[in-house]
C-alpha cells in the first residue's frame, strides 16, 4: 500500500517531537538544577529548540491541510 505524502510527514513529525523534548529536557535541566553547560551553548540549546518548536507547527499545519486535500479527493 502505498504511503500518502501527510503519514510521511507524520512519521516525521514524531521523531521530530521525539528530538524536541530531548532538547527541551536537556534545557529544563540545564536552567533548573544544574547549570552544567556553558552559557553559550545554553543559548544555542534555546535557539534550537525555538527552531525546532516552530519547524514543528509548520509541519504538522501542513500534514492537515495535506489530509484534508487528501479525503476531499475521494
Amino acid at each position: 500500500m502505498r504511503l500518502l505524502i501527510h503519514e510521511n510527514l507524520q512519521s516525521f513529525n514524531k521523531v521530530l517531537v521525539r528530538i524536541t523534548w530531548f532538547f527541551l529536557t536537556i534545557g529544563l535541566i540545564d536552567h533548573f538544577a544544574f547549570e552544567f553547560l556553558p552559557p553559550r551553548w545554553a543559548s544555542w540549546n534555546l535557539i534550537l529548540l525555538f527552531s525546532l518548536i516552530g519547524l514543528l507547527i509548520v509541519s504538522e499545519t501542513v500534514a492537515f491541510f495535506l489530509k484534508r486535500r487528501e479525503a476531499s479527493k475521494y
